[in-house]
C-alpha cells in the first residue's frame, strides 16, 4: 500500500511524503483502497512518524 502523508508533509525539495507499507494477514483482507488503508494502518504508524518527523535530524 503507497499513500501520500496525510497531513501534507514535504521532504526538503518540496515533494509530498510517500508512505509505503505491506499489509499480511487478516487486515489485508480488509483494504480494497487507499482509503481503507489509510483509516487502518495510518493510526497505526501515525504517532511514530510524528516522532521522528520532529527530530531535528533523520535517525539514519
Amino acid at each position: 500500500m503507497r499513500i501520500a502523508d496525510p497531513l501534507g508533509r514535504k521532504d526538503q525539495p518540496g515533494r509530498v511524503i510517500p508512505h509505503e507499507f505491506v499489509v499480511c494477514g487478516p487486515q489485508a483482507a480488509e483494504i480494497h483502497s487507499a482509503a481503507d488503508g489509510l483509516a487502518l494502518v495510518w493510526p497505526q504508524v501515525a504517532e511514530e512518524f510524528e516522532r521522528v518527523w520532529e527530530m531535528p535530524r533523520p535517525p539514519f
